[in-house]
């Protein structure tokens, strides 16, 4: 028997709201966990950056959970949030963290005009140690 996975979340964008709402932040955990495959996943709010992190064990390819978790959180961003930082942990510890510009991951979902490129602006990082946030 072949074991399906389930679709990537449907870009969807809902209006920004001001701040984490927690109804909204307790959907983004569970889909985190279950479509994105991200273990424990904990959500921040800090600036402009919106960081995720959890041990993500689903995927072989981490990039798979990356775009899962992206659009996941792209979908009901607050106010304000230009970059979305996504870390990947293994027993507790930060490994890596892939950054994403909001406007060019918008773009990127929405699909662009025939002829036109917009590249995504990604980068892997430095793994952040967010439990310094407090």
């Amino acid at each position: 028997p072949a074991l399906r996975d389930t679709p990537k979340p449907a870009y969807q964008p809902a209006p920004e709201s001001e701040g984490l709402q927690y109804t909204t932040v307790a959907n983004q955990l569970t889909a985190l966990k279950y479509n994105a495959g991200f273990e424990a996943p904990e959500i921040q709010l800090r600036d402009k950056t919106l960081y995720m992190s959890g041990q993500q064990y689903k995927y072989r390819d981490s990039r798979e959970a990356v775009d899962r978790a992206n659009r996941i959180l792209v979908n009901n961003l607050p106010q304000g949030v230009e970059k979305i930082s996504v870390t990947q942990k293994r027993e507790h510890m930060a490994m890596v963290t892939t950054e994403t510009d909001v406007a060019s991951l918008r773009k990127q979902l929405a699909g662009t005009a025939p002829g036109q490129s917009e590249q995504l602006q990604q980068q892997r990082v430095e793994a952040e140690d967010l439990s310094a946030f407090g």
